[in-house]
């Protein structure tokens, strides 16, 4: 979506016409005219940006291909520089780590570098991350509303269990990957800091086993579901296993799991688990070097 009005039929009568020539820039403006009415349905008194680009060009395929790599875990940095009446529009696709992944064969080595310090005027630069990661541990009944809520934020989820008989991706049919794991063997999940887990195994001694297990590889946010008592026990008892302070396995888990939004049922608690996890995701991210 561009805009909740009509700006999307604008541009679809018009795009093509657009960028007959190439990519350009064009400013919308959605301010009341003088006898009140409302351009293209958008009531909200500003003004839009928008770049338009043509399809079939090396800087649209490089642009296509860095969101389907986001979409597998890769992250990048899209630096546009945008048209003029002197220069095209041009595109430099950098990885994480900062190498090459494309430039356009006009961009010079100077202007490659200004925009990677960000001084080039004229630059758009968006960072690309790849979407959230939910490992969902524990494939009872109340983890299906949890997957489904989350697949609608475009997260990609994996779900855990120890039973063969719940670790079925036909249950979860929205999530990449549904794995037969033994508790605790995180050795078997590609992992990495930014990943957020949840467990809900309803079984004391598979989530110490896994509680172990993920406190010692620090992931960015660990919920555990369950009875405040119960989760005390689980954390103290894990705290003496991994030999870290209590203080710090306990700033380490949020339990209960969820924002407290006054759930009663699977549906509920699902929605606070997930209203949580993505306002910690937001303070989570860091600027690709």
């Amino acid at each position: 979506m561009i805009s909740g009005g009509c700006l999307e039929a604008e541009l679809m009568k018009k795009a093509a016409w657009f960028t007959r020539n190439g990519a350009v820039v064009k400013r919308y403006s959605t301010e009341t005219d003088d006898d009140g009415g409302m351009p293209f349905g958008l009531g909200c008194g500003g003004t839009v940006d928008l770049l338009l680009e043509p399809s079939r060009t090396p800087e649209f395929d490089a642009l296509i291909n860095a969101l389907e790599r986001s979409l597998h875990g890769h992250a990048a940095q899209i630096i546009t520089w945008l048209p003029t009446v002197q220069l095209p529009m041009r595109r430099a696709v950098l990885s994480a780590s900062g190498q090459i992944i494309f430039r356009s064969g006009n961009l010079s080595a100077d202007e490659m570098m200004s925009a990677v310090k960000q001084t080039s005027q004229g630059t758009f630069v968006d960072l690309l991350r790849p979407p959230p990661r939910l490992v969902v541990i524990g494939a009872g009944e109340d983890a299906r509303p949890l997957v489904s809520i989350a697949s609608l934020l475009g997260w990609r989820i994996t779900v855990v269990d120890g039973r063969a008989n719940l670790a079925q991706k036909i249950r979860f049919p929205e999530a990449q990957e549904v794995l037969w794991i033994r508790a605790g063997d995180i050795r078997e999940l590609t992992t990495t800091d930014a990943d957020a887990f949840v467990l809900m195994t309803h079984s004391y001694e598979q989530d110490l086993a896994w509680l172990s297990a993920l406190l010692s590889c620090k992931p960015r946010y660990v919920g555990l579901l369950g009875a405040k008592n119960r989760s005390r026990q689980i954390i103290n008892t894990v705290s003496e296993q991994i030999g870290r302070p209590m203080d710090e396995c306990y700033k380490r888990v949020s339990f209960p799991v969820g924002l407290n939004l006054g759930a009663e049922g699977p549906q509920e608690i699902a929605l606070e688990i997930v209203a949580e996890i993505q306002a910690r995701s937001k303070s989570a991210f860091h600027p690709i070097s």
